[in-house]
């Protein structure tokens, strides 16, 4: 299965997912995406630099010292959502969800978590 379906299973799981992304921190690019319309590249560029900005200045914990094999990271703002996931084992692999503010964040980061293990597979 390729990432842009995965991606669009998961924003199909999720009311009020109005976007996911997978991004490549390593060139800080959107390098797949599910939308009900593709949004203009500049906020595809702001995507991908907010997760620069939140997950390059924490790095990810290296295999092993963590019970989890993910970090999950949550950026609201006063109408969305944020959620962001990487591997420990490729933090340079990033899911992004951008839901509404009343989204159920368990769902989503279990559906992240689901959605790039399946990347990592897939890769």
């Amino acid at each position: 299965m390729r990432i842009g379906e995965l991606l669009d299973e998961l924003r199909s799981a999720l009311p009020g997912c109005d976007l996911c992304a997978y991004i490549d921190l390593d060139v800080a690019l959107v390098m797949s995406l599910s939308a009900p319309q593709k949004p203009p590249q500049e906020q595809l560029d702001a995507l991908a630099e907010m997760a620069c900005v939140l997950l390059r200045s924490n790095p990810c914990p290296a295999e092993g010292d963590h019970a989890s094999e993910t970090e999950f990271t949550t950026f609201l703002t006063q109408d969305r959502s944020y959620f962001l996931m990487r591997s420990t084992g490729d933090p340079g692999e990033v899911i992004c969800c951008r839901c509404g503010a009343d989204v159920d964040p368990d769902a989503v980061e279990a559906g992240a978590r689901l959605t790039l293990k399946w990347v990592g597979e897939a890769a």
